[in-house]
């Protein structure tokens, strides 16, 4: 999980090209679904990917702010993360599960 984050913070940061987000969705499986209810509910991985790819290049994550890591909890074929962005009081919780080494699943709660 470690290294799939780092590659995520570089995807959202203003140095961060289409490469690095072939990387991030190298880290997902083929049919990786992601849901977030409050922002539109669920994308397929194509659709998140085409988004991300769209974002990056109109520079809407130049200016995103640093996540930090404040809680881990590992299950099993899961793990859920607390995180905060640096500068704000609000918390993020997000589910990820697993199939192997590869993420399927998504759930972002915020």
């Amino acid at each position: 999980f470690r290294a799939y984050n780092q590659v995520r913070s570089k995807v959202f940061s203003d140095k961060s090209t289409v490469a690095d987000a072939e990387n991030l969705f190298s880290f997902y499986t083929d049919d990786f679904t992601y849901n977030h209810p409050k922002y539109g509910g669920i994308y397929s991985r194509e659709l998140l990917y085409n988004n991300t790819v769209k974002f990056l290049k109109a520079g809407r994550y130049n200016d995103e702010p640093k996540r930090n890591l404040l809680n881990i909890i590992v299950g099993l074929d899961a793990i859920i993360i607390e995180e905060q962005y640096a500068g704000r009081s609000e918390k993020t919780v997000t589910l990820y599960k697993f199939r192997g080494d590869k993420i399927y699943y998504v759930e972002e709660y915020w």
